[in-house]
């Protein structure tokens, strides 16, 4: 194996891409994954569109895991409870469809579209701060001495 080959094609690309669109319907872990390897990889391989995408997509799946914890609380109100889950499942299909984009544009076009890649960044990061901006309100909410989400 020559020293210059490149450790990691499109292909690879392509089938960590698809692998994280199935598992953020369940985790999200495999966005942060990702998020590192694009990170390493850009660093090493002085790659600056990995160092432009890794931030959109770790940030991303952190806020997801963080919020998916919010599901699991027990104590959780029942209508608090299902707008969360409704905040949740709204993210993680916008997260999906942004993913596949990405997908296109990465693994599937010869050349990077990188208005188009602007466009799918932005998409993560609305989501990202949508959840941001609702575990705030609940938590702020929490700290005032109200039930969980209350207004």
């Amino acid at each position: 194996m020559k020293s210059e080959k490149l450790v990691f094609s499109r292909e690879d690309l392509s089938r960590m891409l698809k692998e994280c669109i199935k598992d953020l319907k369940d985790s999200g872990v495999k966005m942060i994954d990702l998020s590192h390897f694009l990170r390493c990889l850009g660093e090493t391989k002085n790659e600056k569109i990995f160092l432009a995408i890794f931030p959109a997509i770790g940030s991303f799946a952190s806020e997801i895991l963080r919020f998916r914890q919010l599901t699991l609380l027990p104590m959780i109100p029942a209508n608090i409870k299902s707008r969360i889950t409704a905040n949740l499942e709204s993210a993680i299909k916008g997260g999906q469809e942004a993913l596949q984009e990405l997908h296109k544009v990465l693994c599937e076009e010869d050349d990077i579209n990188y208005e188009k890649l602007i466009d799918i960044l932005a998409k993560l990061h609305q989501h990202d701060f949508a959840l941001a901006a609702e575990w705030s309100r609940i938590t702020r909410s929490r700290g005032r001495g109200e039930r969980a989400g209350a207004e």
